[in-house]
């Protein structure tokens, strides 16, 4: 029995089934973390307009998202789907990012869709840390070279 381990061909054969067996539980391996991080997406897909403040009721504490009636050099006055106007504090060191990179205070217009995220003041102000501008949108025409804006939560 020993010699027939020693035989070239059995040495071959048995490298290559070993091979692939490695390929297989590498494979079996990437396909349950791959399973698992799909779980993680589909749940965290339900949950995820949670983290996000205003975007779907009334204003949060530490963030506004609606139309821009009114910018001035240190405010943006934000008015929310359901009527609601929230004054928000900015500085030079507010993050503000467009649909396809960076903008400058300059660059935001009343009309403008905005989501804002900060931090609360003791007035009740939301002093600004991040702004994403998604531009000015007309109910006839769809914004173009931008992701639809989600108007309800998902199921």
């Amino acid at each position: 029995m020993s010699d027939f381990f020693k035989l070239p061909k059995t040495r071959t054969l048995l490298y290559t089934l070993s091979g692939i067996l490695v390929l297989l539980v590498v494979f079996g391996a990437g396909i349950v973390v791959g399973y698992r991080r799909a779980l993680f997406a589909v749940a965290w897909s339900g949950r995820m307009f949670r983290h996000m403040p205003g975007a779907f009721g009334p204003f949060d504490a530490h963030g506004v998202a609606g139309e821009v009636t009114q910018v001035s050099t240190s405010t943006i006055t934000v008015v929310s789907s359901d009527g609601n106007e929230r004054t928000v504090s900015i500085s030079s060191g507010t993050l503000i990012r467009g649909m396809t990179g960076a903008l400058t205070m300059a660059e935001i217009k009343a009309g403008d869709r905005v989501t804002i995220l900060g931090d609360p003041e003791p007035d009740g102000q939301v002093f600004a840390r991040f702004i994403r501008v998604f531009g000015v949108l007309s109910p006839d025409q769809p914004p173009q070279n931008q992701p639809p804006l989600i108007t309800s939560p998902l199921p």
